[in-house]
């Protein structure tokens, strides 16, 4: 039997994997999309190996990042270097 430990915070409606072929610096995007929330929390695999979680993002955010003609310079701009956005580095 599964038991579920917190019941406030419900799984993910989906989960949404880009993989840029075309970025020198970003491997891989995992978005968990959320329940009735125009947020979303993500995991992102750098070139270098790092990974970082990000709990809480914009979905507008995220959609400019994966439409963006650079994902890594447009991440860096939006959401690296943005002092509000909390992050956990995982490796």
């Amino acid at each position: 039997m599964i038991e579920r430990t917190n019941l406030s915070h419900p799984p993910p409606l989906r989960e949404i994997i880009c993989k840029p072929i075309d970025s020198s610096v970003i491997k891989e995007i995992r978005i968990y999309v959320k329940y009735g929330n125009e947020m979303s929390s993500a995991n992102v695999v750098f070139e270098s190996g790092a990974e970082y979680y990000y709990p809480a993002l914009d979905n507008n955010t995220i959609f400019q990042c994966l439409f963006a003609d650079s994902i890594g310079s447009t991440f860096n701009k939006l959401v690296a270097q943005n002092d509000r956005i909390r992050y956990s580095r995982l490796d």
